[in-house]
């Protein structure tokens, strides 16, 4: 990619130098046609002396910084200008924007354009003019120090969207920030103004979280008109508008989750105490320290407008590297959220090729995701600020396909300890699976509401005289429960469950057996007709669907006293009863194929295939302290490693 060797050329060019003057000519050069452009700039502040090294610093860390063109991807962009805005309807923007991906292959003639190469004076002027004018003459950035106003305040970009005049835009509107700000007798309080900022904007966008499937960068302009997108879309948005208007802030994340799928993006201001703020922009309806402060995390990065000399893709070489590790302009801030662990691997299997890079791996569901990296010294690799409770793969290198481990996965606990999880060959043992996936506090409170349900019948349709024969007592934690019922062999024509109060009749299967045969095809379907919000696919009839990952959920007014049942047509004895509560349907299904593998020094290794015939499976000869993988190969997403403790699945 053009990117990288830009950036590692001018990155050399720049160690190689002596003195700033030095480092300047570098840019200039490689700056080939556009040096005027760049010089018209220096020049206009020859006799500014501090707006002479905000644009100084601009120019010199631009190399890298730009976006992705050609005539198929501008045709995109003026296409989504023209469309007009959808307010909330989130479904027909998509479709809109569906239909213009379709006429536009935005992957054929891609080109990657330098700013350096390609950006004009006078928008790089209009740009450092604006930020000091916000920070100077407005109240929210005046506490902040040049260095930090750099990165928190004046970039002109925020990652690779195109650039346009985006202060202009958003100068004449939210100037009611300027009276929120009083706290403790200190006027104008960056952490006030932005809470009110931010609600402010989360009542206009009305934030909808959804992915789309371009691959471009949405610009501030485009943004306005999206009621969709990704936690990264929204944090980039409030980053323009808050610097707009002077409120001094950044955009923090981390890569990959340390216990699902994918990662996430915040942002981060800093306030009047000097201290940095975190808040999910336009997300969040409050700017307080939330984004969720709970979970665990391996690594958090910021994002930076400077080139981090740090950072692998400066001391890259000539060495292949992971795209996600491959900016320089971000650096690790994980010694803000979490007390980390410095942990020594060593280096058990050495590649076939010498690498100089090894990388610390999360699962993400599927595969392994580098997400930090470390030189390898003597058959050693020093990771720092690593968080703890998390289960990591040591690995070298070779492709996006192609990790291979350097040791055996290792968990750093909860106390800074490691563990290995080499396999046992010689300890092998059985092992009884309930689920692939871990049972969340989520899937917990759907399941819990079924607790207090009755199994009632009746010969009566409003069921004004009904007996109760079973009553739900436990939280079925997602499980499929089978209960004997009406040991006295009555018999009635209407068969119903009764649910809970507040619990909106949640309930995902239900079944009515007479004498060991399911009886739910002799009946039809009555209940509490209607859905929550009027989704279609959650009406009476998902209770009996035979598919657990649907459900009933009543209407609103109907929170209480909701039920789902069936009418027989006639008198019929019930004498069992299965159901399922509202839940992920990862537990075990029979009829299921499914795939047990652990983890060893060439990759992982299957034990084997088997189909479900029950809501458990067992896997005999399973090797001791090994870090294991069910996979469900009939369907669903969601996976997760585990190990095997106490004869309990432990998550990771």
């Amino acid at each position: 990619m053009k990117i990288v060797w830009y950036v590692i050329s001018i990155c050399i060019l720049q160690a190689c130098s002596f003195g700033a003057d030095r480092e300047m000519e570098e840019v200039l050069t490689f700056a080939g046609d556009n040096r005027g452009e760049l010089e018209k700039v220096l020049a206009h502040y020859k006799n500014d002396s501090l707006k002479l090294e905000a644009a100084r610093f601009l120019i010199l860390n631009m190399p890298g910084h730009g976006t992705y063109g050609g005539k198929n991807i501008e045709s995109f962009y003026a296409k989504l200008d023209s469309l007009p805005p959808f307010g909330r309807d989130v479904g027909k923007c998509k479709e809109a924007v569906n239909r213009l991906i379709k006429e536009s292959n935005t992957t054929v003639g891609v080109e990657w354009k330098e700013d350096v190469h390609t950006i004009k004076a006078d928008f790089l002027i209009n740009n450092i003019d604006r930020a000091f004018e916000v920070w100077q003459q407005e109240p929210f950035a005046r506490h902040i120090l040049f260095e930090d106003f750099c990165e928190y305040i004046l970039p002109y970009r925020v990652k690779n969207e195109p650039l346009e005049y985006w202060r202009d835009s958003i100068i004449p509107y939210y100037n009611t920030i300027k009276h929120a700000s009083y706290c403790g007798g200190s006027e104008y309080s960056t952490y006030w103004a932005s809470i009110e900022l931010n609600n402010m904007l989360r009542d206009e966008y009305w934030p909808v979280l959804d992915n789309d499937n371009w691959k471009i960068t949405r610009k501030y302009s485009l943004m306005k008109k999206m009621p969709y997108g990704k936690c990264y879309d929204y944090a980039v948005q409030a980053t323009f508008i808050m610097r707009a208007k002077g409120i001094p802030i950044v955009i923090d994340f981390t890569p990959q989750w340390a216990f699902r799928s994918l990662g996430h993006t915040w942002n981060v201001i800093k306030v009047n105490t000097g201290k940095n703020n975190i808040f999910g922009g336009i997300l969040e309806s409050n700017g307080g320290q939330s984004n969720k402060p709970d979970v665990k995390m391996a690594k958090v990065y910021r994002m930076t407008y400077a080139i981090n000399k740090e950072s692998l893709a400066y001391k890259r070489g000539d060495e292949l590297i992971p795209a996600q590790l491959a900016s320089p302009f971000f650096k690790d801030v994980s010694s803000d959220y979490f007390d980390g662990t410095d942990v020594v691997v060593p280096i058990k299997f050495d590649p076939s090729e010498k690498r100089q890079f090894v990388y610390l791996c999360i699962f993400n569901n599927h595969d392994w995701v580098p997400i930090t990296y470390a030189e390898q010294k003597r058959k050693k690799a020093l990771f720092t600020e690593m968080g703890r409770d998390v289960m990591y793969l040591p690995a070298f290198y070779a492709g996006a396909t192609a990790l291979t481990p350097a040791n055996y996965p290792f968990l750093i606990d909860l106390r800074g300890n490691t563990h290995f999880y080499e396999p046992d060959m010689h300890n092998l043992r059985t092992l009884k699976l309930e689920r692939k996936y871990p049972f969340d506090d989520g899937q917990r409170s759907s399941s819990q509401r079924m607790v207090g349900g009755e199994i009632q019948a009746s010969d009566r349709s409003d069921f004004k005289d009904a007996q109760t024969f079973y009553v739900v007592k436990e939280n079925p934690m997602g499980k499929y429960i089978r209960s004997k019922i009406n040991p006295e062999g009555k018999a009635f024509r209407y068969w119903r469950y009764f649910a809970p109060d507040n619990s909106s009749g949640n309930i995902a299967e239900l079944e009515f057996y007479k004498n060991d045969t399911l009886y739910n095809k002799k009946g039809t379907i009555i209940g509490t007709p209607g859905s929550y919000n009027d989704t279609p696919d959650r009406t009476r009839e998902y209770a009996f669907d035979n598919t657990p990952l649907t459900f009933f959920d009543a209407p609103s007014g109907h929170e209480s006293g909701a039920w789902v049942g069936m009418d027989f047509k006639t008198k019929v004895t019930i004498d069992e009863i299965g159901y399922i509560p509202r839940s992920d349907d990862n537990n075990v299904s029979p009829g299921d194929t499914y795939e047990l593998f652990y983890y060893s020094k060439t990759g992982w290794i299957s034990l084997g295939r088997k189909v479900a015939t029950d809501y458990s499976i067992t896997y005999d000869s399973v090797p001791d302290n090994a870090l294991l993988w069910l996979r469900d190969l009939t369907k669903g997403q969601e996976e997760r490693v585990f190990t095997y403790e106490r004869d309990k699945q432990v998550w990771w």
